[in-house]
């Protein structure tokens, strides 16, 4: 350690104004049908009450005995998720940002987890792995994105694409490979500073829908009705879905707490330039508004990070429900193989992560303390070291200037080097 001183066929008709902007497609409500909470959301907030429990048990499984008091509103960190970075080149020299934009999307991931009360933070693997194709600058297709995964890949990890494109319209995309089940975020290099894409993407990796989820369908036993306390009273679905009666629970993104959503991606759907749904005349297969709901329901949700909103700053929050499945997916789910890796206790960066380059230096203001530990990365059964950590500070005068470097006690001193990067006349 080292111590120094972010229905209407009106609508259906005018997909010419959609902006598609994530390329996840939809769940299919036969695979959405098998999820433990389908028709039954309170074994959602059931599981996120468990979150004390769970962190216990995995303390003790790395030999660990807790030494705080678990606060919903100041969580411990569970998981410490490893992310590689691939950024996609057509000539060596391109791409000087790439190292920043990675930063930027940690920067988001951990903020917006944080916000949300989640027990996970995400940091970055090594260093951004710079690759020269000129097939992958901009994966179009399925073809290549399965490609793309099958040549560029580390287990045990998130891994997100970095492209220059991936379509008309397309910003991101979590995509997994139907062979091997390996799958990847790709984000275009223009959305990694927006604040939300990232989130929104990396909430599939944790098996999160699109809010707006079976809305295209437009099928009775699929779309989403406004009321959330409206119950199945159409046989053929009824005869479907037994294990539930709400529809609200059992349609959709099957979430009670995710508004019905006609998808946000709409520019009739919004109010340009403000964070707010617009759209008075559109209503549901049951004849409720979206914009006047009934009863107990609310307006289509432009905050929730799952929506497809046409405006991405809008986007800051997932929902409870949302929470209990990104838990439910270290617990049950995709990531249940590496949720005793992830939980590690080697595995504790610090906030200033990832610097590991001079572009992403993080700076420090003269007379400031900043605690920096090394860390190790971990790939499943595998740990490596390899974190190297780069601050700054500007000289505001002509003058000594003196910096202090220490060891917290019993651990080892790190190797300083301190360079003058460049000298300012004015």
């Amino acid at each position: 350690m080292l111590a120094l001183t972010l229905f209407s066929t009106k609508i259906l008709a005018q997909d010419s104004l959609k902006v598609k902007q994530c390329g996840t497609p939809d769940v299919p409500m036969a695979e959405l049908q098998k999820e433990f909470y389908f028709g039954n959301n309170d074994s959602l907030y059931r599981l996120l009450a468990r979150l004390p429990q769970i962190h216990q048990t995995l303390l003790q499984q790395h030999g660990i005995i807790a030494d705080r008091v678990w606060r919903d509103d100041d969580p411990s960190i569970i998981w410490s998720v490893p992310v590689t970075f691939w950024a996609y080149i057509a000539s060596t020299g391109e791409y000087p940002a790439a190292h920043r934009n990675a930063q930027s999307v940690i920067d988001e991931l951990n903020r917006n987890f944080t916000k949300s009360r989640l027990p996970i933070r995400f940091y970055q693997v090594c260093d951004v792995n710079m690759v020269v194709n000129t097939s992958f600058v901009s994966p179009t297709t399925e073809s290549l994105w399965d490609a793309v995964i099958n040549s560029h890949h580390r287990e045990a990890t998130l891994n997100i694409h970095l492209v220059n494109s991936l379509g008309i319209g397309l910003n991101g995309i979590w995509h997994m490979r139907q062979d091997n089940r390996k799958n990847a975020v790709f984000l275009t290099r223009a959305v990694t500073t927006d604040g939300s894409t990232s989130t929104h993407e990396v909430g599939h990796f944790f098996e999160l829908k699109h809010t707006d989820n079976g809305y295209a369908q437009r099928d009775e036993c699929i779309t989403e009705p406004v009321s959330r306390t409206r119950t199945w009273n159409i046989l053929p679905c009824f005869s479907k879905w037994l294990n539930s009666n709400l529809m609200c629970n059992s349609t959709g993104d099957a979430l009670c707490d995710t508004p019905a959503d006609p998808c946000l991606g709409f520019f009739d759907m919004i109010l340009l330039n403000e964070c707010g749904f617009g759209n008075k005349k559109i209503r549901d297969l049951y004849g409720d508004s979206y914009y006047y709901p009934p009863a107990g329901a609310s307006q289509p949700d432009v905050s929730n990070f799952m929506s497809n909103m046409l405006e991405r700053s809008c986007r800051n929050k997932f929902s409870d429900g949302q929470r209990g499945i990104i838990v439910s997916s270290f617990t049950s789910g995709r990531n249940v193989s590496n949720s005793a890796a992830w939980s590690s206790p080697v595995v504790r960066f610090d906030t200033y992560e990832p610097d590991h380059r001079p572009q992403t230096a993080r700076r420090i203001a003269i007379e400031e303390k900043q605690l920096h530990t090394f860390h190790k990365a971990s790939f499943g059964n595998f740990l490596t070291d390899c974190d190297v950590d780069y601050v700054y500070f500007d000289v505001p005068l002509w003058g000594r200037y003196t910096v202090f470097t220490s060891a917290e006690i019993g651990k080892t001193h790190a190797n300083t080097i301190i360079r003058l990067m460049a000298l300012r006349t004015a």
